[in-house]
């Protein structure tokens, strides 16, 4: 089943949201756009949250990352500030401790919605790496990798 597609930004004019709109786009997904906030749950459109974790965690379906992996499948947890982000390998332990500049996808399933795409981050910068790795290269095989500060996108969990 094809679901209708919504975008909801942060920051609705910035780099990170035109960046996700077009990779979208270039696919052939149409996507209907809106602003980043509490509700808009449906059962029938899947979501993608563009923004840093600052502004992201106020949906609810994003708050089961910081339940960690057994709740949320992704092998990441965002500090409750946003400031840092963890890595964690498969046992759920830290591995990694990220800070400034870096961003994360991760698609996340709450309460028997759609899956939600977060594209997310510690800073602008991280949600543009972030960004910029919501392709089907970064993510072949996988429903969340870390951009790291460098640029590189890591798949989770981590090794070790």
């Amino acid at each position: 089943k094809r679901l209708p597609v919504r975008v909801e930004c942060a920051e609705p004019q910035g780099q990170a949201c035109h960046t996700v709109t077009a990779r979208l786009d270039a696919m052939g997904i149409p996507v209907g756009f809106t602003g980043l906030g509490p509700g808009g749950e449906d059962l029938d459109t899947l979501r993608v949250a563009v923004g840093p974790w600052s502004a992201v965690k106020v949906i609810p379906a994003a708050d089961v990352l910081q339940q960690g992996p057994s709740a949320s499948g992704v092998y990441a947890r965002m500090a409750a500030d946003g400031s840092s982000l963890e890595m964690l390998n498969a046992r759920g332990a830290t591995t990694h401790t990220l800070t400034a500049g870096a961003g994360l996808v991760a698609a996340v399933r709450y309460s028997g919605q759609v899956p939600l795409w977060l594209i997310t981050g510690t800073d602008g910068a991280g949600v543009n790496r972030a960004a910029d790795d919501f392709d089907e290269a970064a993510l072949h095989d996988h429903f969340a990798v870390v951009a790291e500060p460098t640029g590189a996108a890591v798949a989770l969990p981590q090794a070790g």
